[in-house]
């Protein structure tokens, strides 16, 4: 009997302990965590929540700013992404696993500086079939989401058993600046095995890669494995630097491979890659920069703004249906009819406030762009400055009218060589060949013809 009754009491204790532990972490709001009844998320407390039910599905209630939670509970790193275990180590991955709809609001006041961490973003680690929806992310001005490796506002890192699972990101804005070593893009850092459908985003800001500055994108940084990836009806108008001269940056995508490339099959389609230059790296391109041979590459109706520089020179070899994608010029970008596939009755409207490019309708208007990007007559893509350049050529003499004290003029040869560098207001150039040369000081850059 008092064997019989010892089992008995450990049973009801174990039982006990199970029910305080998930009494203990049950989410502070409303909501059961199901997908019929998701927890729904209304301040920046619940927000800090989610990681202790990595499994449950979420969805906000309310616009959320983090800038007061941080201060108060994260001062120095910032934000600590959702699914993150503090390990470089992928072995001891915590990933989230749930779903998370934003319903239209935003989470502002997002920022992170972990730059010797792995898998960072608002969320960390990401398996199984996810889907984040209808939902923006606005970094502020003099911070940025920073980290080492698999960078990304949405998910630094996204993986899978197998290939199987989906991953859909849809209805979706970022803007602000996103840094890391490798594997950096504003909505994603590294797909691992992970297939993913991403359709109908942007993003605006800012992507830096620094010491090894390999895979970098505007949208995705890179992907790994058998996968299949969808990309369609998105955009960038993100500035996109490397401290490097090694690695591949694009527009939009910069990088996807395997040991086996015959199992990726990317397709990049309907979308735009508006970014008003690319500098650094070796293998830089508009709309995708390194495939392994072998990849099945699809791309469909793509373009890409003309006047964008790679390390300095423009595209010439762009195309609808090749990782250049088509010119577009700056006049066509503000048109709607230029987006012709895009769904601007339920999703997508022309132009919020200065704004002129497209913006996501059933978001929160007021938190997306609202000044347009230099090269469609404004100052600034969300606090990057993009000075507009006063720039004057006649009888052999170029003038630059606006120049700030001390910034350094370059001026290169439409294929990208460096013709000269100096910090003075004017410049001979009465004995360079007849041609187009491109002026560029700081991050403004024009075009002169001699």
């Amino acid at each position: 009997m008092k064997k019989q009754l010892f089992s008995f009491v450990f049973v009801m204790t174990a039982a006990s302990a199970c029910f305080l532990s998930s009494d203990l972490y049950a989410f502070n709001g409303s909501g059961s965590g199901t997908p019929e009844n998701p927890y729904v998320i209304t301040t920046a407390t619940q927000l800090a929540e989610v990681k202790n039910d990595l499994n449950a599905h979420y969805k906000l209630g309310a616009d959320i700013d983090l800038t007061d939670w941080i201060a108060a509970n994260s001062p120095t790193a910032g934000w600590e992404p959702i699914g993150f275990s503090g390990s470089n180590d992928v072995a001891e991955a915590t990933p989230f696993r749930g779903t998370f709809d934003g319903d239209g609001h935003t989470i502002s006041g997002l920022w992170i500086d972990r730059p010797d961490n792995k898998f960072i973003g608002l969320f960390g680690q990401i398996s199984g079939e996810t889907t984040f929806k209808n939902l923006g992310i606005v970094i502020p001005e003099g911070k940025s989401i920073k980290g080492n490796e698999n960078v990304g506002a949405i998910g630094g890192w996204f993986t899978n058993a197998d290939a199987t699972n989906m991953t859909i990101i849809n209805n979706v804005f970022v803007s602000g600046k996103i840094e890391g070593t490798k594997a950096v893009g504003a909505l994603v850092g590294l797909l691992n095995w992970t297939s993913a459908t991403i359709e109908n985003t942007y993003a605006a800001g800012e992507i830096a890669g620094y010491t090894t500055g390999d895979g970098i994108g505007g949208l995705i940084g890179s992907t790994w494995g058998n996968l299949m990836v969808n990309l369609s009806k998105s955009y960038a108008t993100n500035v996109i630097t490397s401290s490097v001269t090694s690695g591949s940056l694009a527009g939009l995508f910069g990088s996807t491979s395997a040991n086996n490339a015959a199992g990726i099959n990317i397709t990049v389609s309907n979308c735009v890659a508006a970014n008003p230059f690319i500098t650094g790296g070796n293998n830089v391109q508009r709309i995708l920069a390194y495939a392994k041979s072998g990849t099945q590459l699809t791309f469909i109706n793509n373009y890409a703004y003309v006047g964008m520089l790679l390390n300095g020179a423009e595209e010439w070899f762009g195309a609808l249906d090749n990782n250049g994608g088509a010119d577009i010029e700056a006049s066509a970008l503000i048109r709607q009819s230029s987006y012709a596939t895009w769904d601007f009755d339920g999703v997508w409207q022309m132009g919020n406030s200065a704004y002129q490019l497209p913006v996501l309708k059933t978001l929160n208007l007021a938190s997306q762009p609202t000044v347009n990007p230099a090269y469609l007559g404004g100052t600034s893509i969300n606090g990057i400055l993009l000075e507009k350049l006063d720039v004057q050529y006649a009888d052999g003499i170029l003038n630059i009218l606006n120049k700030t004290s001390g910034s350094i003029v370059k001026v290169y040869s439409v294929t990208g060589a460096l013709i000269l560098s100096g910090i003075k207001d004017s410049y001979d150039i009465s004995s360079l060949p007849n041609g187009v040369y491109l002026v560029k000081i700081d991050n403004g850059i024009t075009k002169i013809l001699k």
